[in-house]
């Protein structure tokens, strides 16, 4: 991971913090394995340099799921075994998508104030409250403060925390 993230609007979840510090972003990477591989959802190999958390491929996994579902209810596959398809997707929104991607539209909405991009956005934004609802899920989700609390400590705490051989002479 060694490129540098824009601050100002992050497309990472890891970027929007969780209690706990380094330990907790690292779950939020296992987590996601974990939902991806679950459902089998594979990452394209070779096409996509971006990190397991980008809001690209946690919006592919929900598109994913979304035709898992389709296709199942369509050709008449067990009840259960779409209702665990249901499920997963109702935690991976209350887990995930739901809580952190409406803080993400509210700082990529700030910085494209018109044209597609704020367009694309205000989409993004409406799917996400749409899903939250129709699927009646409740995430926790980042507000503003507490992401600014949050990159502000983690940088701290690592800088605190840092080997004495990183210290200057």
């Amino acid at each position: 991971f060694g490129h540098a993230v824009s601050m100002e609007c992050p497309p990472y979840e890891m970027q929007y913090g969780t209690e706990g510090g380094v330990q907790s972003q690292t779950d939020v990477l296992i987590q996601l394995g974990g939902f991806f591989e679950t459902f089998g959802f594979e990452l394209p190999r070779n096409q996509s340099k971006e990190r397991i958390d980008h809001i690209s491929n946690e919006l592919s996994f929900m598109s994913y799921m979304c035709f898992r579902m389709a296709y199942g209810i369509q050709n008449g596959h067990d009840e259960r075994k779409v209702g665990v398809l249901l499920s997963g997707m109702k935690k991976f929104i209350r887990n995930h998508v739901g809580r952190w991607m409406p803080l993400f539209c509210i700082f990529a909405h700030r910085k494209a104030e018109r044209g597609v991009y704020k367009d694309i956005i205000d989409i993004l934004s409406a799917f996400i409250k749409n899903e939250v609802s129709l699927l009646d899920v409740d995430p926790v989700k980042v507000e503003e403060p507490e992401y600014r609390s949050l990159s502000y400590s983690m940088e701290n705490d690592l800088i605190a925390n840092a080997p004495a051989e990183c210290e200057p002479r």
